[in-house]
């Protein structure tokens, strides 16, 4: 598998949560129950 850097920004200072950029046809794989919310247009 050939992977490439994504655009990430952390936010947070105690409870901190990232924000994955995805460009299209982009997958990225997480941990169960780690997504905290996702818009419009994405799919599993």
């Amino acid at each position: 598998m050939i992977s490439h850097e994504i655009d990430y920004r952390i936010y947070g200072d105690d409870i901190q949560f990232v924000e994955i950029e995805l460009d299209q046809n982009e997958t990225i794989v997480a941990e169960a129950g780690t997504m905290v919310y996702m818009e419009q247009g994405i799919t599993f």
